[in-house]
């Protein structure tokens, strides 16, 4: 199965700055997008410490369990519990959570809609692969983790 014409896409941050200068692009040159519903930013004000709570709580988990974070590299231990017992990909979860702060924020539609294009981007640039990586390491335990949890929530 090919996933991409280049063995590595590129990191998710990278993909972040990208949905971010898109969706202030929105807001800057799309104004006949924006909406003004005060209730919505102050939910986006409310979800960025949220999100950058379940990043940090993935990556202290990679931490603990010595394990690697840095995409595209082979993970020493499969994590399955914490945050990883709803989602498979909580850090990017948290990530899509920021994206959707950020779009309510700038009250643009369009923006909203660049924040739900890293669903399919992450998809195929990088779960994909990832998910490879580790069938590949740890074959059984992969297997029913994948079969008990989803991908997003």
């Amino acid at each position: 199965m090919k996933l991409m014409t280049r063995k590595k896409g590129p990191i998710p941050p990278i993909i972040i700055i990208i949905n971010i200068l898109l969706q202030f692009s929105c807001g800057v040159f799309f104004k006949y997008l924006s909406f003004n519903i005060k209730f919505l930013v102050i939910l986006g004000w409310f979800l960025i410490p949220v999100s950058l709570l379940m990043i940090f709580v993935c990556l202290f988990e990679f931490r603990k369990n010595k394990t690697t974070f840095v995409v595209f590299k082979n993970p020493v231990k499969l994590i399955t519990y914490g945050l990883y017992s709803y989602s498979r990909n909580p850090m990017y979860l948290g990530m899509l959570m920021m994206l959707i702060a950020i779009a309510l924020i700038l009250s643009n539609i369009g923006s909203i809609l660049f924040a739900f294009l890293f669903i399919p981007t992450m998809k195929h640039r990088i779960i994909l692969h990832e998910e490879m990586i580790l069938m590949d390491e740890f074959p059984l335990e992969y297997k029913m983790y994948k079969k008990n949890t989803r991908r997003w929530i």
